[in-house]
């Protein structure tokens, strides 16, 4: 085998053929922690959305609708 060929066999592989590394507990238990921080952040934001959706009526009820039943434009 010529040089040039052996270098690019002991190349290490790069794109979408390559291993992909496996994550520690750490890095789970990260993604974990900023998935939920997301959400928590993330939430009061739909409501707002949704609650100016609804009619006053609406708002109030239990049990809780996260998605409008008849949205309305009128809010």
């Amino acid at each position: 085998m010529s040089q040039k060929a052996e270098a690019i066999a002991a190349r290490p592989q790069t794109g979408p053929l390559a291993r992909k590394k496996r994550l520690s507990l750490g890095q789970i238990l990260t993604h974990a922690f900023l998935f939920t921080a997301l959400l928590v952040f993330v939430f009061p934001f739909y409501w707002m959305v949704t609650s100016s959706l609804k009619p006053v009526a609406d708002i109030y009820i239990i049990p809780v609708q996260f998605w409008p039943a008849r949205p309305s434009f009128n809010n």
